[in-house]
């Protein structure tokens, strides 16, 4: 048959994602008719900088300058010292960067994704990924988790809405970056953080868009933890 003789009855735009990739074709209900050759990659990474109120990054042993015990039992624990400075609570101590990065963007993430992109009938066209909480749960992520388990709620380390910055689009890659600062209240008990999970909403369950595992941190009183989550969307 002539492709020209055709008449399109329907259109139909189908979104197939498959390992976090977008293919982007067009049909006619029955045959696809034209397909992208480009595929979206999709990606969101969790990572985390904490700062330990009252460490020290060396002490002294006779004239030689060696990294404290504090140090080399967070570095052990998988944490990067990065140097010394003021943190969130205005105390002196040391920074660290996370070693591990890694996340789970779950299915109520994609699904709420493709109706926020392209539904103009969305429920939720006023809410936005930009909600960072904080989990004390260890269990592996999932993709059908709708809820940050185990989340915190006080103290401090409560979910809040995070900050938005993005880079400039260069040949079809750009990266979206929400990032909060979580000062951990004098007095507070030690918790220790394993996850953090962005949200689509600034309270209530149902809503986990992504959520991820850097090294987990025992974060105490006065102690500031970052968390940030980056979604990197590449052509």
């Amino acid at each position: 048959m002539n492709p020209r003789n055709i008449i399109i009855t329907s259109l139909m735009l189908s979104i197939i994602l498959f390992t976090l990739g977008l293919i982007i074709s067009f049909s006619d209900g029955a045959n696809i008719i034209q397909s992208s050759s480009s595929k979206i990659g999709l990606q969101v990474t969790i990572s985390a900088q904490l700062h330990k109120a009252g460490q020290r990054l060396t002490w002294n042993l006779l004239g030689v300058n060696l990294p404290t015990g504090d140090v080399l039992w967070m570095q052990f624990n998988g944490w990067i010292p990065r140097g010394e400075g003021l943190g969130g609570s205005g105390l002196l101590g040391v920074w660290y960067d996370a070693f591990k990065h890694g996340s789970v963007v779950t299915d109520f993430g994609v699904t709420w994704g493709v109706q926020k992109l392209m539904s103009t009938g969305f429920a939720n066209n006023t809410q936005y990924a930009q909600y960072l909480s904080l989990s004390t749960n260890s269990d592996a992520d999932s993709y059908t988790v709708t809820t940050c388990p185990n989340e915190l709620t006080d103290s401090g380390l409560a979910r809040a809405q995070g900050t938005f910055a993005k880079t400039t689009a260069t040949s079809g890659d750009i990266i979206g970056n929400i990032t909060k600062s979580f000062v951990s209240a004098g007095g507070n008990p030690t918790r220790t953080v394993t996850k953090i999970c962005l949200q689509v909403s600034s309270s209530g369950d149902g809503d986990l868009f992504a959520v991820g595992l850097p090294t987990s941190a025992i974060v105490a009183a006065n102690d500031t933890y970052n968390a940030k989550a980056s979604l990197s969307i590449a052509a």
